[in-house]
């Protein structure tokens, strides 16, 4: 609920691509995969170039093929 409320409340703030990542990270932890690669697919869209999507890209790579769309 916390990374979540760090995007919604600050939606252009620095920290919401890592809230995005650990969001991912947590959905996994959770047996998730479809969520957590919705989450790191759009943290990807949204904040190219940034340490936490290159981070989401690698996370993506190594994730059962169900997680993907």
């Amino acid at each position: 609920q916390s990374f979540l409320k760090v995007a919604r409340d600050h939606p252009r703030g620095n920290k919401v691509p890592d809230a995005m990542l650990k969001l991912g990270k947590c959905y996994q932890q959770l047996g998730d995969d479809k969520e957590a690669g919705d989450v790191l697919r759009q943290l990807t869209r949204l904040y190219p170039g940034t340490a936490a999507a290159q981070l989401a890209t690698e996370e993506l790579g190594r994730m059962p093929a169900r997680a993907e769309p």
